[in-house]
């Protein structure tokens, strides 16, 4: 009895952490770590195989499958190539029309201290610090300590601060086990003023022109990746609705 509760147990923290895992983890990374764990998975497959005897079992598969493969060789060298380049043309800008065009955008939020970017596709954060003691320098290019102390020096400012420990929750998920959280965090870190056509432009990462539809589609984009419920902070969350209600006002 004690074994299979045992079992159920291990499983169920196995798929916890897999979760946690999930929902905390930039897209990029997870499609790299669920390719590199196929590979290893057919290579163990293919290994077991082997050693129990049973590797014929692939060749017969295989096999079967040939002569799928010359029906599908026949068919394509029936059909005209031209044809082939019009229909994967036509399928590619189709593509293009559903959002996928999107690819490589980058938004940009600026604060006192600092120029916060936003990659659409990964969810990734990284920015250049303004001023002070890592004025000019990349945040990916500072260690936990030199971060912690450009932190304390944006204390003063609640926006710089919500958009900086919006970029650690993200990118160093488990820095506050060792920060002082409580005594540091930003009590208010509300957007102030009024936010330029510019600054939308920016924050969204659209053109001058972008019209309603695709005002909205890149809203959506980045409100799915920096709602606070996904890692992102109130602040974020708030600059990119207010980016979306300036540019759709009068639209």
């Amino acid at each position: 009895m004690i074994r299979p509760l045992l079992i159920v147990l291990v499983v169920a923290g196995s798929l916890l952490l897999f979760l946690w895992w999930f929902l905390r983890t930039p897209p990029e990374q997870i499609a790299r770590a669920l390719r590199r764990t196929v590979v290893a998975l057919i290579a163990v497959i293919i290994v077991a195989l082997a050693v129990s005897g049973r590797l014929h079992w692939i060749f017969a598969f295989f096999g079967a499958l040939l002569p799928f493969f010359r029906q599908l060789l026949r068919l394509v060298q029936v059909i005209p190539l031209p044809l082939l380049q019009r229909l994967f043309g036509t399928i590619g800008a189709a593509r293009s029309a559903a959002g996928t065009s999107a690819s490589g955008r980058t938004s940009r939020v600026t604060t006192r201290h600092l120029s916060m970017e936003l990659d659409h596709d990964s969810g990734r954060m990284d920015g250049v610090v303004l001023d002070g003691e890592f004025g000019g320098r990349r945040l990916s290019d500072l260690t936990m300590s030199e971060l912690e102390r450009l932190r304390a020096q944006c204390r003063a400012d609640a926006q710089s601060s919500a958009v900086l420990e919006a970029y650690l929750d993200r990118m160093h998920p488990n820095w506050r086990e060792s920060a002082d959280v409580h005594a540091e965090s930003p009590r208010d870190a509300r957007p102030e003023g009024k936010m330029s056509e510019a600054q939308a432009l920016e924050i969204l990462g659209l053109k001058a022109g972008a019209t309603r539809e695709e005002i909205i589609a890149a809203h959506r984009r980045l409100i799915q990746k920096f709602h606070p419920d996904h890692g992102g902070s109130d602040y974020l969350a708030a600059e990119i609705n207010r980016a979306k209600d300036r540019l759709l006002d009068g639209k």
